[in-house]
């Protein structure tokens, strides 16, 4: 008989804890027939005030941010 779908949340960030904690998930729970679903929130934050930051210097934030957000995605559709 074959295992019904089981639907996997598994929470990540760009941490080796989460890298570790994904790959035990598929060592040792995961099975052939789950529906693995990645959850990655992130927040933008930026160290100045939004009053006082120029749109140039905010762009690029945002860039940077969106990078490394694109990162942690990459790292985690290889699995």
């Amino acid at each position: 008989m074959a295992k019904p779908e089981r639907k996997v949340g598994i929470p990540v960030d760009a941490s080796e804890h989460s890298e570790r904690a994904c790959e035990w998930y598929l060592k040792n729970m995961h099975h052939a027939e789950d529906k693995v679903i990645i959850i990655h929130v992130s927040e933008m934050t930026h160290a100045g005030s939004i009053e006082t930051i120029t749109k140039e210097d905010w762009e690029q934030h945002v860039k940077d941010h969106t990078e490394k957000v694109k990162e942690v995605e990459e790292k985690y559709k290889k699995r």
